[in-house]
């Protein structure tokens, strides 16, 4: 089973996963966590221990969010290896033990153990990039609607400049 060949000395993969700053998950053929690092412990506010042997979708999607059924998604993944989030990166909002809403990047990788397949996830935080490219967007749109006001304004001179320059001239003629 996977997560007694986890659980042997493998030190080196070990120090590998527990030094990346990104929290690496993986969960076995049940969709059951069997692999949870000191990142995610700290990104999600959940321990290993109270991960282990759980649904990860149930722990960290938002309720009602994604009206996906994970269990047959994860049931297909599992007989076929086959997904359509594999080899892919994902852009995902998800909660933390506190229930606060957060934005993720997600890569899933396949990796066959005998004849288990598991699902290696990598996650990287971009609530605060996301929060950023939306205040982005919010003052780009701000100063588009103040440019189409001053342009406007601008035009708006050029055409009361003429009609007083042809009522002066209107004026001199008579």
């Amino acid at each position: 089973m996977i997560s007694n060949i986890l659980k042997e000395d493998n030190s080196f993969f070990k120090k590998v996963a527990e030094s990346t700053l990104d929290p690496i998950i993986i969960m076995d053929s049940t969709g059951a966590v069997i692999f949870w690092n000191k990142s995610a412990e700290k990104f999600f506010g959940y321990t290993a221990d109270e991960v282990y042997g759980k649904t990860l979708h149930h722990l960290i999607l938002p309720e009602g969010k994604y009206d996906v059924d994970h269990s047959e998604n994860l049931l297909n993944f599992y007989k076929t290896g086959n997904s359509p989030i594999l080899d892919k990166i994902l852009e995902l909002e998800v909660v933390n033990k506190k229930k606060e809403l957060l934005t993720i990047e997600l890569s899933v990788s396949a990796l066959k153990v005998g004849n288990d397949t598991c699902a290696v996830g990598m996650i990287r935080d971009v609530s605060n990039k996301k929060k950023i490219m939306d205040e982005l967007k919010k003052s780009n749109t701000e100063i588009s609607e103040t440019n189409r006001l001053m342009v406007g304004r601008e035009t708006k001179m050029i055409e009361l400049k003429k009609e007083i320059a042809s009522l002066k001239k209107q004026l001199e003629a008579k």
